[in-house]
């Protein structure tokens, strides 16, 4: 297992000038359809890097309430879903659904601070939390072992490790906003009722 030393590699994620609100659902095996289990309303003509999957999402008219654009890129045996400003592969039954006959990550945050980390392997929910407030309850599993939650600065960081440490799959700064992925509109589904 990774020490918190690791954490450094992430300190980027908590900068002032990242990204804002993001949602990286990671899945192995490989969903066989293209966008973790959500509705492709279209697929977008050519790839788009991050910051310009931001600028598209912007020019929705139903964007957060309707349609958000989903990417889809691979790390190692992972299949990540990358959803800039997005949140609905943060949604407890997405991860659950996309997890039957494997496992399923889900690492959200949002500009108002709400984040979320929700892990499910073959079709359940083994642990949930919120990587700032950490008060969810639940039995922590052994990778958020080490870690700051509950502290201002390092959770966002600390939530990308959580999901390096379950999937292998690093993600650097370079590879979220740089690199080109292929974007599809998506439909959302509901919000959940609590």
């Amino acid at each position: 297992m990774s020490t918190p030393a690791d954490l450094q590699r992430y300190a980027w994620a908590d900068a002032d000038d990242q990204p804002d609100g993001v949602a990286l659902l990671y899945v192995c095996p490989s969903p066989s359809r293209p966008a973790a289990g959500l509705r492709v309303i279209a697929e977008l003509p050519h790839p788009l890097t991050f910051r310009e999957a931001q600028e598209e999402a912007t020019k929705l008219d139903d964007f957060a309430w309707g349609s958000e654009l989903l990417q889809t890129d691979q790390v190692l045996d992972w299949a990540i879903f990358v959803e800039p400003w997005g949140w609905g592969t943060s949604i407890s039954e997405i991860v659950a659904g996309v997890s039957k006959g494997g496992s399923a990550i889900s690492v959200f945050w949002n500009v108002n601070a709400v984040m979320r980390v929700v892990v499910a392997r073959d079709g359940v929910v083994v642990r949930e939390f919120d990587p700032l407030l950490y008060d969810d309850g639940g039995v922590p599993i052994p990778e958020e072992t080490g870690l700051p939650f509950g502290e201002i600065g390092p959770c966002r960081g600390a939530a990308l490790l959580v999901a390096e440490r379950l999937t292998g799959a690093a993600v650097t700064r370079n590879w979220l906003l740089d690199r080109r992925r292929p974007t599809f509109r998506i439909a959302l589904p509901p919000i959940p009722v609590e």
